[in-house]
Formats: structure tokens, sequence, C-alpha cells
């Protein structure tokens, strides 16, 4: 993050509560795990839940029909549809993708590359089930087997932290419209 963003974070915390939205941060926890945790709640207690935001690591939560993304910017939702329509596997398999082939910040398994991560899910369906090839494993799996540490490194990285115990109530983040004297 830049730091003149960084800076004015508690400017833009500040006037986000003026106008009535409340937000969350605890040291030591990534934002996009805060998110996914909270709209996973959100989402099993049968809230209906949007996320706004550009980064596509939140796809593999729209196998759960109560969570959708929007992007802003470009003017586009996302759900489960469209994501097996993009990518051609569940949103819950997404991370098996990510870690095979690598994305962003994942480095995924050397020499796998994007078509081969396809090719192995839609053979196998799981990571899991790549790894449990062992010696029989040939090609790509072979690589991914010889790669096993980075393989379950790259899944780690790639997997949000859904579950996490934030330790707050749903209504502690409920909007509550700015009243004149928070304006003030």
């Amino acid at each position: 993050m830049p730091d003149a963003l960084r800076q004015r974070l508690g400017d833009f915390n500040q006037a986000f509560l003026n106008n009535g939205f409340k937000s969350y941060r605890k040291a030591g926890l990534e934002a996009d795990d805060v998110i996914a945790a909270v709209a996973n709640k959100a989402a099993s207690a049968g809230v209906q839940v949007t996320i706004l935001s550009t980064d596509r690591v939140f796809f593999q939560l729209l196998g759960n029909p109560n969570i959708t993304q929007r992007d802003h910017f470009q003017k586009l939702d996302f759900n489960h549809d469209t994501v097996v329509s993009q990518f051609s596997f569940e949103p819950e398999q997404l991370v098996d993708l990510w870690a095979l082939s690598g994305v962003g910040d994942v480095p995924g398994v050397t020499g796998v590359g994007d078509k081969g991560a396809s090719t192995l899910l839609k053979v196998h369906n799981t990571l899991s089930e790549i790894l449990e090839l062992g010696d029989s494993a040939s090609g790509a799996a072979k690589k991914v087997v010889e790669q096993k540490e980075m393989a379950l490194m790259s899944h780690k990285l790639a997997r949000l932290a859904s579950e996490l115990e934030l330790g707050l109530r749903l209504k502690d983040l409920r909007y509550e419209p700015a009243t004149e004297a928070a304006g003030s």
C-alpha cells in the first residue's frame, strides 16, 4: 500500500463512520481474510452479501448462493454462474487451480501453468487427489507430486481464511444512518 494512502486510512475510516458505515480492523489479520470471514458468517445466517472488490480472490466464496461480488469500476457482477463460465470450474476449485498454476503472489507449481492445471483438475478434481497419485504420477501430475511442498504452500496462500473467529457479532457491523451530530 502506498504510504500516502496508508497515512490517510484514519481519515477514510472516520469519514465512513460519520456516514453510518462501521469497520473492523485487527492487527495480524489480512483484510481479505476479514472480508471473507464476515461474508461467510453473514451468508451462513441467510444474509445476502455483496463484496465490493476488483480482487478475484473472492471468487472462491461465490459457491455460496448468498454471496456475490461487484466490480464497481468495470460495472460487473459476479456469482457462481459467472465464475463457472469464466473458469470452467466450481468456485471451490479455484484455490486448487491457483495453487497449481500460480496467480498474483501465489507462486504455483513450476512447469504446470494454466493449461496443465486445468487439465489436471478436470481429471483429478482436487490438489489432494493429484498428490495421492504419489509415485504413479506422470506428466504435469508428476511435477505437482515432486513439488508437493510448493503446491501446499501455494494452496495455503490462495485460500481465504473464511472461517476465522473475529470475536464480533454481525449486528456490530450494521449500517446505521448518520445523524446530524456525527457529521459535525
